[in-house]
């Protein structure tokens, strides 16, 4: 196929974009977990509500966006119950996951 016949191209939509950056993160995540594992000799240990901090903050966004693209008023509404909802559950994320990964990082015992 040359060039005269091939579809003109589409950027990808934002949602798609959001969604790749999330899994981006959680690579690079596990990527580190990894590490700090084979260089340590131990896994990390009381962090796992930590790793549902990038699918919380990418909701949250999606959320955001919707908000924005949505005409209709009740849909908007929704959209916003969720981008709260999955705010607080980040913050409480980082809240229950901070202490642990601290204390391990920084020499002290669990």
């Amino acid at each position: 196929m040359d060039e005269s016949q091939r579809p003109p191209e589409e950027p990808t939509s934002p949602i798609k974009r959001i969604l790749a950056w999330v899994g981006v993160v959680y690579m690079v995540l596990l990527v580190l977990l990894n590490f700090y594992a084979l260089s340590q000799g131990t896994y990390l240990r009381g962090i796992g509500s930590l790793l549902v901090l990038p699918g919380t903050a990418g909701l949250a966004v999606i959320s955001g966006y919707q908000i924005k693209q949505d005409s209709q008023r009740g849909h908007r509404m929704l959209w916003g119950l969720l981008a709260v909802a999955c705010l607080i559950l980040s913050i409480l994320s980082l809240k229950d996951g901070l202490p642990p990964l601290a204390a391990q990082l920084l020499g002290g015992d669990m």
